[in-house]
């Protein structure tokens, strides 16, 4: 038998005995009758209060705890909205970020492609500037050698010249 049956069979059954007995005593079977009764139903009332009062307590601790989980469930429901906003953020951070990446792929790849053509460029004109500088130093020495040659003409229509007006 479970607990709360018991403590009612046996509240119960005091109060019918004592009922019994106060009849008896009197020796009344109306008054045994009615006070075996009335003790067993204010037996009954009295486990009855007592349950009732465990069970409130038991009913006012759930309430109490269901308030509590209530109040967590919508803490836990705010942290959930916020780590969702966070997440979000930090999504929306990382593609404006892979896009910024992205940008500046693009924009070092022109760079270096113009880097290299420059390179090129500077690389052809290197080469045309040292066959510009043979070419000046081949010039040079052509402009030496006709100053040498007008020199030595020059030096023989002196004296040729020389040679007519002395002779």
């Amino acid at each position: 038998m479970s607990k709360k049956v018991l403590s009612l069979v046996t509240a119960s059954g005091l109060g019918l005995l004592g009922g019994l007995w106060l009849g008896i005593a009197n020796k009344n079977l109306a008054q045994t009758i009615g006070f075996g009764t009335g003790g067993a139903l204010f037996g009954a009332g009295v486990v009855a209060f007592i349950y009732d009062t465990k069970l409130n307590t038991i009913k006012n601790k759930l309430s109490a705890s269901i308030s509590t989980l209530t109040i967590e469930n919508t803490k836990l429901k705010t942290l959930l909205e916020t780590a969702n906003e966070l997440k979000a953020d930090i999504q929306n951070a990382r593609d404006a970020a892979f896009s910024s990446i992205t940008q500046l792929n693009t924009e070092l790849t022109l760079i270096k492609s113009q880097l290299q053509q420059e390179s090129s460029k500077s690389l052809e004109l290197s080469q045309e500037n040292k066959r510009l500088l043979i070419r000046i130093n081949e010039l040079e020495g052509e402009v030496r050698e006709l100053n040498q040659l007008c020199k030595d003409r020059e030096a023989e229509f002196e004296e040729f010249s020389n040679n007519l007006s002395s002779g």
